[in-house]
């Protein structure tokens, strides 16, 4: 069995487009809330950096783009909480629901918040390509159109297993410590909601 964790980190903010990431400032600590480490820094970014078996997950990446030739300049893993009302919640709630292996829907659409009305987009696309794979990517807009990394998601019972490439070995983590990773993030996203 593999081990996932996250670790939460403050960077400056050095702009408003582009890439906004300056210099690194602090670690979230265990004892800390995701709130309180989020207020705290609340002239910051805060971002997930996701750890495989103690090894960050862009080395991984960097190691798939070697491997396959991929062009990509950037794969530092999933810039997606910004210090102000994030105008993307309903797209991060449906990219943790695809981390976590759960299926995508309609009504679950509706009640993130997405406008089914909007004639422009075609929502039963949206929900294949939500359900086909997860989204690895460097930009907190979560458009596969900006560019992303595929990740194939499998649950089965007690583990939940990721595959970056069909070439590399996928892997496999105990889900309840797995999830347990990522509640704080759903509670951080209730409550920028409620900014």
């Amino acid at each position: 069995m593999d081990k996932f964790r996250i670790s939460w980190q403050a960077f400056k903010k050095v702009s408003n487009f582009g890439d906004p990431v300056g210099e690194f400032i602090r670690e979230k600590s265990q004892d800390q809330s995701l709130t309180e480490f989020y207020l705290q820094n609340k002239d910051n970014i805060v971002l997930p950096k996701y750890f495989i078996n103690d090894m960050e997950l862009s080395l991984w990446l960097k190691l798939y783009v070697y491997r396959t030739s991929y062009q990509f300049d950037n794969v530092e893993p999933i810039y997606v909480l910004y210090q102000s009302k994030h105008k993307h919640i309903p797209s991060l709630k449906m990219y943790l629901l695809s981390l976590l292996g759960i299926k995508i829907n309609l009504p679950l659409l509706k009640e993130f918040g997405f406008n089914l009305e909007e004639t422009q987009i075609d929502w039963n696309e949206v929900v294949n390509q939500a359900n086909k794979d997860a989204m690895l990517f460097c930009c907190p807009c979560g458009d596969r159109g900006c560019g992303y990394f595929p990740l194939e998601i499998k649950r089965q019972d007690d583990h939940i297993s990721w595959q970056l490439d069909k070439n590399m070995k996928a892997f496999t983590f105990g889900f309840e410590a797995y999830k347990n990773e990522f509640w704080p993030f759903f509670e951080l996203i209730n409550f920028q909601n409620d900014l």
